[in-house]
């Protein structure tokens, strides 16, 4: 760096920009001269008023009072260049979480396009299932009858590709957002079920359930299980459906008959009753806004950007 001084040009060392590091070092000596500085100040006032006190002549008083002026000029130094430290450490600490901002979103939407792209990888084989499916239906349903296996495929093999294709659309949408802020930096994290500390096993008993019902089980996890089947629950948790009316004793006479319409599959959260909520009622489920419907009735329904699934009324009550 160059320096003019009159008609010289007076070459300057190049000084490499400080760490944070060594600017909190210099912080903490410039702190402690400032100390010895305010002290040689008052010192040096006082020698000032004593010479005014004492009589002194006009030259004793201009000494006293440059001793004055340098120690004031030297705390004022030193406070200036404190804000000037305090500034520059304030600014490398900002770069610095905006990089660590900038890494961690960078390997985010790596990440989240990574896993697009592993979604993608899985469509040939969904649509290779789908059409074996298809023509093993087609060829046992003259046997059978009317399954609906056909025209559910046929739906399948039509739609599928689309709905592909929303879902990676909308994974580099997110990506897209998370780089440029408007998205989280992270992603968000798989449930890790609490671990139970209770010794022992767990004393189970035997209902029969009448509506959907999900808990957890410190033995088996989170479960959905379906009405009109029996089961073995914890007893703490088969002693609430049961005092709610969710479940009932196998012995009961209406078991005959409710478990003929039982379906056999797991129903969905929405339609389940949270045994270990407060509010032990169905989820409502709220439609999202109307969209391009990707997979049919009986299956997942797609819709940009998020998923919904239709609710059988007859199985959510």
């Amino acid at each position: 760096m160059n320096v003019r001084s009159g008609d010289n040009v007076v070459k300057m060392p190049f000084k490499k920009k400080a760490s944070a590091d060594v600017l909190r070092e210099r912080r903490e000596t410039t702190q402690a001269d400032m100390l010895k500085a305010q002290a040689a100040l008052t010192q040096a006032q006082a020698a000032a008023h004593a010479v005014v006190r004492d009589g002194g002549n006009a030259d004793a008083l201009d000494r006293a009072d440059a001793f004055v002026e340098r120690a004031r000029t030297r705390l004022a130094t030193l406070s200036g260049g404190l804000r000037f430290i305090e500034e520059e450490i304030a600014r490398i600490e900002r770069g610095e979480v905006e990089e660590a901002d900038r890494k961690l979103r960078t390997e985010t939407a790596a990440a989240i396009e990574a896993k697009a792209a592993r979604f993608a990888e899985i469509l040939p084989a969904a649509m290779e299932a789908f059409r074996k499916v298809y023509e093993a239906a087609k060829d046992i349903e003259p046997l059978l009858g009317e399954i609906g296996m056909i025209d559910l495929h046929r739906r399948l093999i039509a739609e599928t590709p689309d709905a592909f294709g929303t879902i990676a659309a909308e994974l580099r949408g997110r990506a897209a957002l998370v780089l440029s802020g408007q998205g989280s930096a992270t992603l968000p994290q798989p449930f890790v079920a609490p671990v139970s500390t209770a010794a022992g096993p767990v004393g189970r008993v035997n209902v029969f359930l009448l509506k959907h019902i999900m808990y957890f089980d410190r033995e088996l996890g989170h479960l959905r299980r379906e009405r009109f089947s029996q089961i073995d629950m914890p007893q703490d948790i088969a002693a609430k459906a049961v005092d709610r009316g969710f479940a009932i004793n196998p012995a009961d006479e209406r078991v005959k008959e409710l478990a003929k319409q039982r379906v056999g599959n797991v129903p969905e959260p929405h339609a389940c009753i949270d045994l270990d909520g407060d509010d032990l009622t169905p989820k409502p489920f709220q439609r999202l806004p109307a969209g391009p419907a990707v997979l049919s009735a009986g299956f997942d329904e797609i819709r940009k950007p998020s998923f919904a699934l239709p609710v059988d009324a007859g199985r959510a009550s």
